[in-house]
């Protein structure tokens, strides 16, 4: 049975505000070359990198699922990301269509309790 959706409402997701002294640290695999921490870029969160990023995690995990000797590092390497790169996009293959749609029409409100 499917769930009406009024399209023309925000989605409203609410999430617990994290401990004010919560530590944030940038996790480097092994062998990986230190690079220099920067910013975030304005661009990066903007609604076409969600788009292009869960396009690229549909188009992968079909390359995945289609050929079963496929694996990440390949994947990967053909891209030019890292394997961490490719399996965090891959997690957006998953998620609900709703909340994609809603993202994607910058109806999507995140309300931190």
């Amino acid at each position: 049975m499917a769930a009406h959706v009024d399209r023309d409402r925000p989605v409203q997701v609410s999430v617990a505000r994290a401990p004010s002294r919560r530590r944030r640290e940038i996790i480097q695999g092994i062998g990986e070359a230190q690079q220099p921490l920067r910013a975030m870029r304005t661009k990066a969160r903007d609604g076409d990198g969600f788009i292009k990023a869960l396009r690229d995690a549909h188009r992968w995990l079909d390359e995945l699922l289609f050929d079963p000797a496929q694996t990440i590092e390949p994947l990967a390497i053909r891209e030019g990301k890292s394997e961490r790169s490719i399996r965090m996009t891959l997690s957006l293959a998953f998620i609900s269509p709703v909340l994609a749609e809603a993202a994607m029409e910058g109806r999507y409100v995140l309300r931190l309790s």
